[in-house]
């Protein structure tokens, strides 16, 4: 899997089944879809060095979802059997192999088990490579009153992937895409800004000489001990921060608040909502927003929730 960039490249196979099914679409037909699908499944992770493509991977992905069920609805064909072919089918060209996947677990659980509940919600405006990290840093500020000002250095021991993603030396600045994805840029950020959201992650501060400085101070190493743990500890992060006093603090987050096995609250993901719609709806659009998503289950349609939105600003 190394260099996918997976969101681009698995999107458009659940988006052509949703796409589907609210098409009205027969299996023959969203069997169809998912060859179609695959055709256009992609993604280059050297997006995230300086170009404004990632920002569109995942949209695009859905894109082509919607676009393979259209063609489906018509009578396009796609490839048959698209994840089973031996030769150029999905599993075996993404693996460059014809063992390092499971078949069976594509369809594990169909119908009963809902992957969309582990879905994880970032707390801060980075890729997840880092924020194991970031909660180790907010422990210490917390713990200690951690500032940067004391520190002499930070070393992060990740696996060898999440060193490849997001621990490359020297941070140099190009855009807001690679300041996102570099774990020094966030933890320089989180120290001296205090936070890493939408208001501190901006293209006026990608370049600001206090940041660009303290990041190359960051070094980040491959742990082997990490990657002994497991696929699912390799979010986690063991952070040291050495002193200018000499001190030495020390931090481990094996799951980050968030993610599947450390799931925000209710009121948590109240507040971070709360947080970026009021950027673009008037207090009580928000408020609206937020009554009808919470009782969706039970609502006979999504009307209201459409007229809401569709009456936002800039629409």
């Amino acid at each position: 899997m190394s260099g996918w960039h997976t969101p681009g490249l698995f999107a458009p196979f659940p988006a052509a089944i949703t796409a589907g099914i609210v098409l009205g679409l027969n299996s023959g037909q969203l069997y169809q879809a998912l060859g179609i699908a695959g055709s256009q499944a992609s993604g280059l992770m050297a997006a995230q060095f300086g170009s404004m493509v990632k920002r569109m991977l995942t949209a695009r992905g859905a894109q082509s979802g919607v676009y393979a069920a259209l063609l489906a609805a018509d009578g396009f064909t796609g490839i048959e059997d698209v994840f089973e072919q031996p030769y150029g089918g999905f599993c075996t060209t993404v693996t460059q192999s014809s063992d390092k996947f499971d078949l069976a677990a594509l369809s594990d659980g169909l119908g009963m088990r809902w992957e969309t509940l582990r879905v994880a919600i970032k707390r801060h405006a980075c890729v997840g490579t880092n924020l194991s990290t970031l909660d180790a840093i907010e422990e210490l500020v917390v713990e200690t009153g951690l500032k940067a000002s004391d520190i002499e250095a930070v070393t992060v021991a990740v696996t060898e992937s999440a060193v490849s993603h997001s621990g490359w030396s020297p941070y140099v600045p190009s855009a807001l895409t690679t300041a996102q994805m570099h774990l020094g840029f966030c933890v320089a950020m989180k120290l001296i800004d205090g936070d890493v959201f939408v208001e501190q992650m901006v293209e006026d501060n990608i370049a600001r000489p206090d940041l660009v400085e303290f990041a190359n101070r960051v070094k980040v190493v491959r742990d082997p001990a990490r990657e002994a743990k497991g696929r699912a500890y390799a979010r986690g992060a063991d952070v040291t921060v050495t002193l200018k006093n000499g001190r030495v603090l020390g931090k481990t987050v094996d799951f980050y608040l968030g993610s599947a096995a450390r799931p925000l609250s209710d009121a948590q993901m109240a507040a971070k909502f709360r947080r970026l719609a009021g950027k673009t709806l008037a207090p009580d659009k928000v408020a609206e927003v937020e009554k009808i998503v919470g009782s969706l289950e039970s609502a006979a349609s999504v009307a209201g929730l459409v007229r809401v939105l569709h009456n936002a600003p800039g629409r």
